[in-house]
C-alpha cells in the first residue's frame, strides 16, 4: 500500500481525521450496508464518461469499473481500512490515503475522476473541486455522485437531528464555466427501504457515516431509555410504506469536462 504522504497527514483536519476513524472501522462490513452507493453507482456507471486510467475519490472499499474500459484505478481515501479493503478486492488498485481537498497528484496528469457519495465530506466543496481542476488534463472527465440537502427527510419527521448538507445549486456553482463545461446534471432521489427502524438506522452508521457526521446526530427526540425507543419505534411505523420503512436521498449527479 502507497504510504501515506505526511504533509498531507499532517494537514488532516480533526474532523477529517473522525472521519477516516469511522469509515476504516466499517470497511469489513460496509458491502451489508451499501444499497444506496449501489444505486447511485448504477447512475454514474450510466450517465458517466471514463478513461482507461481514473482517480477514484473517495474509494471506499473498491469499485470495478472494468465493464466502462478502465484499466487502472488509483482509489484515494482517508481511511487506511477502506484503502486495505479496495486493495485486497480489486487487482492492480493503486491506493493513495489523502484528502480531496490536498491531492498528492500532479498537474494536468489525469485523465478522468470518478467519486461516489464523498466529497459531501469535505470541509470545503468549492476547494475540491479546485484541485480537481488542478489534476485534471484537459479534456479530461469528472463523474460524481454527492449528497445533497434535503436528504433524510425521514428522520426529520421522526424528530432526529439531520446534519445539513449542500445544495445542488451550490454543488454545480462550484463547477466555473472557466474551467469546465457541465455536460451532464441531475439531482435524483434514491430511496432504501428497510424492515424495521434499527435496520434503517444502522444503514447510516454500516457505511462509516457516524451518528456524528450524518443523518441521526444530537436526536431532538433524546434516547434516553426503554420507553424513549420503544416510541420512537412506533412513530416509524407511521411512516411505513408497502416496501418497508423509507430513507431517502437527494443525490446529485454530475459529469464535467476539463476545458
Amino acid at each position: 500500500m502507497t504510504s501515506t504522504n505526511a504533509d498531507h497527514s499532517s494537514a488532516q483536519k480533526p474532523q477529517g481525521e473522525q472521519i477516516a476513524k469511522h469509515f476504516s472501522a466499517a470497511a469489513h462490513h460496509y458491502a451489508k450496508h451499501d444499497s444506496l452507493q449501489r444505486m447511485s453507482r448504477d447512475v454514474l456507471l450510466a450517465h458517466g464518461q471514463f478513461a482507461a486510467s481514473v482517480v477514484d475519490i473517495g474509494c471506499g472499499p473498491g469499485t470495478d469499473l472494468a465493464a466502462k474500459g478502465v484499466k487502472h484505478t488509483v482509489g484515494v481515501d482517508i481511511a487506511l481500512g477502506m484503502l486495505q479493503q479496495a486493495r485486497d478486492q480489486l487487482v492492480g488498485l493503486s491506493p493513495i490515503c489523502a484528502n480531496a481537498e490536498q491531492l498528492p497528484l500532479a498537474d494536468d496528469s489525469v485523465e478522468c475522476i470518478y467519486s461516489n457519495l464523498a466529497l459531501q465530506w469535505c470541509d470545503n466543496f468549492p476547494s475540491a473541486v479546485n484541485e480537481m481542476a488542478r489534476v485534471v488534463r484537459s479534456g479530461g472527465y469528472v463523474n460524481l455522485a454527492i449528497v445533497t440537502d434535503g436528504s433524510l427527510a425521514e428522520l426529520q419527521q421522526l424528530g432526529l437531528h439531520v446534519n445539513s448538507f449542500l445544495t445542488f445549486e451550490s454543488v454545480t456553482e462550484a463547477f466555473t464555466p472557466s474551467d469546465w463545461h457541465l455536460q451532464w446534471h441531475e439531482q435524483q432521489t434514491l430511496t432504501c427501504y428497510f424492515d424495521d427502524l434499527k435496520q434503517l438506522l444502522y444503514s447510516i452508521k454500516g457505511v462509516g457515516a457516524s451518528t456524528h457526521t450524518c443523518g441521526q446526530a444530537n436526536a431532538k427526540t433524546k434516547l434516553t431509555g426503554r420507553q424513549s425507543w420503544l416510541a420512537l419505534q412506533q412513530s416509524a411505523q407511521q411512516i411505513r410504506v408497502a416496501q418497508g420503512l423509507p430513507l431517502s436521498y437527494q443525490i446529485g449527479f454530475i459529469r464535467a469536462q476539463k476545458r
